[in-house]
């Protein structure tokens, strides 16, 4: 099967939806090639994202870390 490659970009830990697509992404076996966080206190973002890879043994998938203030509106 062809999949699609995917590069998800989240905000995650500013409120619950970001960990229900990335949990939902990943159960799916979308072929998912990076993971970036973005959007004030990055790292803590970035460590939420790898214990969520961990529980679902997907450790492969790489985590890029953005700037803490990256997203400007």
């Amino acid at each position: 099967m062809n999949m699609n490659k995917v590069i998800i970009g989240t905000d995650i830990g500013d409120d619950i939806d970001d960990i229900y697509a990335l949990v939902l992404a990943l159960k799916l076996n979308i072929d998912i090639k990076l993971i970036m966080v973005t959007t004030n206190n990055t790292k803590y973002k970035a460590t939420l994202v790898a214990k969520i890879l961990t529980l679902l043994n997907k450790t492969n998938i790489p985590i890029f870390i953005g700037k803490e203030n990256d997203c400007k509106l």
